[in-house]
């Protein structure tokens, strides 16, 4: 994904100019978050992804006149493994199944004697 931070100066339609300069120019805007600096705004765009070249669309950019600066930064998405859930209760009670009855070692704790050997 792709991000413009701009500088742009707090005039009427500036903001308008700068979106439709991007939208027209074939780009996808998928955030927008504009923050007031003074006299300016300062403006972060998250474009989604495309095969148009977007250094053009900074040259492009550069050359509104409201617009004081602009960076183009290539933003990769954070990689996170989808929760687990914990399976040491599911083990344990099946363990708790298996053995019960049994020593540690496997060995069963009772033994009943019957008439004539083991039963």
């Amino acid at each position: 994904m792709l991000e413009l931070n701009l500088t742009i100066a707090q005039t009427e339609g500036a903001l308008l100019r700068l979106l439709g300069t991007i939208e027209r120019r074939g780009f996808r805007i998928e955030s927008l978050s504009v923050t007031p600096q003074g006299t300016s705004q300062r403006i972060k765009v998250a474009l989604g992804n495309t095969a148009r070249p977007a250094e053009v669309l900074v040259r492009q950019l550069q050359r509104l006149m409201e617009v004081r600066e602009v960076s183009l930064d290539i933003v990769r998405p954070a990689f996170a493994l989808p929760a687990q859930p914990d399976p040491a209760p599911e083990l344990s009670r099946i363990a708790l199944r298996q053995r019960r009855g049994m020593s540690f070692l496997g060995i069963p704790e009772r033994v009943s004697v019957a008439q004539g050997g083991v039963a």
